[in-house]
């Protein structure tokens, strides 16, 4: 809801990057077959994963949007 409004929401960074790092290393998740290739990069936190050409670069909360 903050993203519509324009509001900029802190967002913890231990538990963001613990998510992170579990939706990305888990195969429930299908990221190991999404993400083949890319690197995924935090750009407000110090938080990276995956190897590849590819580099998906965006802040924390971009990375919960379906899509985008």
């Amino acid at each position: 809801m903050a993203r519509p409004l324009g509001r900029v929401r802190e967002m913890p960074e231990g538990p963001v990057m613990a998510a992170l790092a579990h939706v990305h290393d888990s195969s429930f998740y299908g990221a190991r077959m999404r993400f083949h290739g890319t690197r995924l990069v935090a750009t407000d936190l110090d938080w990276s994963a995956g190897e590849g050409r590819g580099a998906g670069r965006r802040a924390t909360c971009s990375f919960w949007r379906r899509g985008g």
